[in-house]
């Protein structure tokens, strides 16, 4: 494999990084770009056409890296002041969150 090969990332990690920002820019939308204001997420998974499952495991990656705070089931979450930064700040650069 080349140094190439090893660093460009798999399609499909590519795609879920992507999710990631699309769930994190839904938060975003739909608390008003209010961080600390509580939304429930479950539509996101409509919306994206995923899993409910999956939904929850991308809430808990984002949540463990800061970019959301659980707020209560179903799941409520809120953007997170570095969540908003992120968007606002690095959403040129690139449309995902990688890990």
């Amino acid at each position: 494999m080349t140094n190439e090969e090893q660093r460009r990332p798999r399609v499909g990690a590519e795609v879920h990084e992507h999710t990631r920002f699309l769930v994190l820019g839904l938060t975003q939308r739909e608390c008003r770009g209010e961080p600390g204001r509580c939304v429930t997420a479950w539509s996101f998974a409509e919306q994206l056409g995923i899993w409910q499952t999956e939904l929850l495991r991308i809430i808990d990656f984002l949540d463990r890296a800061g970019y959301l705070d659980y707020c209560g089931g179903g799941p409520q979450v809120s953007l997170t002041q570095k969540g908003l930064d992120y968007l606002v700040h690095d959403r040129g650069r690139r449309e995902t969150v990688r890990s």
